[in-house]
């Protein structure tokens, strides 16, 4: 695999002023499930999310246009003011690509990134542009449709060639993501349905409808999952409800929707008053960077503290509940969470008295029932292209330097696991199988409304 980048687009000016899109969403995209997967309609055809009118009932008017300016690649600060004001999902679909966000680039500037084929995403993945599981696994199917379009013109031997080497691609830079695993299998037992003779065009469009269907379906599931958790979290009187939150799990890592976010910009939605404590989630602050970033734009109330604070919180402010994000869900609850969060659970779990809730917010496209512990899952280090020096914000990557990208976190320091089917609590396994199972029959025989 060359080290080609991904090609730089034009980036749309941003006005942190203008939030009205990002509370909207929040009101009523989140707390409908069934606008949300019209929201996904809206992105596979190609047009993004840069119209409020797609995703919400209550449009307002000057929070964006649609001929925004543009500026170039790397020069659209956030804090700049114009008539634009655009939010973007962490990607979207245009003719022959897929533009994601990089996300290394937030919050001070928005950087386009257009992919033309699964090796140009796996690339985007192995840099750290597009971050976060769930995401991921929509970007890793969109890949392997992209790709089966872009060389349907060669003989069937060099593009079955190119799919399998996507597919090697794809799943080698994320071992620890389970979704783009899922996402993969997903797409080879499509492909391996078809028939040996099927014309090229056909599979292009089979895998591209087995694409939507995912990202719909992460969407759905995401805001159940978001609905199912807000409905536990305490209703404190007198005061906002206050929630630690580790890592990016807003809609940049989880695509239209995000996991522990949606779960807090539901809340808001609802006028329940709720402060965020964010850690910073080293090395690459993805929780400094991009999950301040979302709050910010939803007008949600938030500080960050450094992820070595966690103790000092815990002991002097202790929240009302922990919200983790999953990469990985094993059979036995336990689960891969970003870097640090297993010290989150674990403190949480020891220091206070009573201990704080911590809620492990897992769409099902994280579990995996073959994974029996935390000790079966795939380690995974960032590696020294993600982690190069820029600036004050990443450590330099010395030759000494090991920096895991998940961490486990064992299922005793959970007090609940959220997924899109409901809630369950410990033990975790036989739940977590029912819950399975009643995900798999309701995609089978899908029901209006979920």
């Amino acid at each position: 695999m060359t080290d080609r980048p991904a090609e730089p687009t034009p980036a749309d000016e941003v006005d942190l002023d203008r939030r009205s899109f990002f509370r909207t969403f929040g009101r009523n995209a989140v707390m409908a499930a069934g606008q949300v997967v019209g929201a996904a309609d809206v992105l596979r055809r190609g047009a993004g999310v840069t119209d409020p009118e797609a995703l919400t009932d209550e449009p307002d008017p000057g929070a964006m246009r649609k001929d925004a300016r543009t500026r170039g690649p790397s020069s659209a600060p956030l804090g700049a003011r114009s008539g634009s004001a655009p939010f973007r999902s962490p990607y979207r679909l245009v003719d022959d690509g897929l533009i994601l966000v990089d996300q290394r680039e937030l919050p001070e500037a928005i950087v386009e990134l257009t992919c033309r084929d699964g090796r140009d995403v796996a690339r985007a993945m192995r840099d750290g542009s597009v971050s976060g599981a769930p995401v991921l696994g929509q970007v890793a199917a969109y890949a392997m449709a992209l790709t089966a379009r872009r060389h349907a013109a060669r003989r069937p031997g060099a593009l079955h060639m190119e799919l399998e080497t996507a597919n090697e691609h794809l799943r080698r830079w994320r071992p620890s993501a389970r979704p783009v695993h899922a996402a993969l299998e997903r797409i080879a037992n499509r492909r391996s349905a078809l028939p040996e003779d099927t014309a090229a065009d056909v599979l292009a469009d089979v895998l591209r409808a087995e694409a939507d269907a995912i990202a719909s379906e992460a969407a759905s599931d995401h805001a159940a999952l978001a609905r199912h958790a807000a409905a536990i979290l305490p209703r404190p009187v007198d005061r906002p409800l206050e929630l630690l939150v580790h890592g990016s799990t807003g809609a940049m890592g989880g695509g239209l929707v995000g996991t522990c976010l949606a779960v807090v910009q539901l809340i808001a939605a609802e006028g329940r008053p709720v402060h965020v404590w964010l850690t910073e989630t080293r090395p690459t602050l993805e929780g400094a960077r991009v999950a301040a970033w979302e709050l910010r734009q939803a007008g949600i109330a938030h500080t960050v503290i450094p992820d070595g604070a966690v103790a000092w919180l815990i002991t002097r402010h202790p929240p009302d509940a922990a919200l983790l994000g999953a990469e990985w869900l094993t059979a036995s609850g336990d689960a891969a969470v970003i870097s640090g969060g297993a010290a989150v659970a674990a403190l949480c779990a020891t220091l206070a008295a009573p201990p704080v809730p911590v809620v492990l917010c897992a769409p099902l496209s994280t579990y995996d029932a073959t994974t029996p512990d935390g000790s079966a899952i795939p380690d995974e280090l960032w590696s020294r292209r993600q982690l190069k020096p820029d600036g004050p914000r990443r450590p330099n990557a010395g030759p000494e330097l090991r920096a895991p990208v998940v961490d486990v976190v064992d299922a005793r320091w959970l007090t609940a696991i959220v997924t899109e089917e409901g809630v369950t609590g410990p033990p975790f396994g036989p739940a977590l199988t029912a819950a399975s199972d009643a995900r798999g029959r309701r995609l089978a025989h899908p029901v209006a409304g979920h």
